[in-house]
């Protein structure tokens, strides 16, 4: 979705951001701009929010996944020293 005003913004659930504006080199100010007043808007808010358009491929997400979970299932004293 695609919000012109901070006051068409629901809060009825997660917000979602297209960023793809703001990371495209093409992308007018106005366009940039209005992703950075949802991304205010969001985090301001709610402190979250869903994003879309931002180029990273699903199994990039998955490795992540799959790292932040051997990462929580380490005992405690190996987390700690990631910190």
């Amino acid at each position: 979705a695609k919000f012109d005003t901070l006051s068409t913004l629901p809060i009825t659930g997660p917000i979602t951001i297209d960023i793809g504006p703001f990371l495209d080199e093409n992308a007018s100010p106005e366009d940039r701009h209005n992703v950075a007043k949802n991304w205010y808007y969001a985090m301001s808010t709610t402190g979250m929010c869903v994003i879309t358009n931002h180029g990273i491929s699903i199994q990039e997400l998955n490795n992540l996944y799959s790292a932040a979970l051997d990462f929580f299932q380490l005992p405690q004293d190996e987390k700690m020293k990631y910190c």
